[in-house]
């Protein structure tokens, strides 16, 4: 889209694979969470599909997040998918870069992701032994 839009690709670009690292992290650990909690819970399947939905809509990807009043910002703020967006639109449009801004959210990103990432490493490594036994 930035080509298409005749934009010039700029040293800016080059954040795409720290938000690719942080996105990868994020969702590994999401899908090892969620992936060994369907084998016992087949609703979970379902509920993943519906928070799917609403998150893509709560998420600010076809929306700007500065249209909200602040009090509703900071409640957007609280997804974690809004550092990666607001990331790449800071990379590709404002050209602006990760650590120059957004102290708090980028501590709290990685917070969140670390917790959800060590909690889907451990109930995946217990509830795995059990997989056969269940499928």
């Amino acid at each position: 889209m930035i080509l298409l839009y005749g934009l010039p690709i700029s040293l800016h670009s080059l954040q795409v694979f720290y938000y690719l690292f942080a996105a990868i992290i994020l969702l590994l650990g999401l899908s090892w969470l969620t992936s060994s909690l369907v084998v016992f819970l087949r609703d979970v399947g379902q509920l993943v599909a519906m928070a799917l939905q609403f998150a893509f809509w709560v998420t600010p990807i076809f929306w700007s997040a500065k249209i909200l009043p602040d009090k509703y910002s900071n409640l957007v703020k609280l997804n974690p998918v809004y550092y990666l967006v607001e990331g790449y639109r800071e990379s590709f449009i404002y050209k602006t870069w990760f650590w120059e801004s957004h102290y708090v959210l980028t501590l709290y990103f990685w917070a969140v992701t670390g917790i959800i990432f060590v909690l889907g490493a451990v109930v995946f490594r217990r509830l795995r032994p059990h997989f056969a036994d269940v499928l």
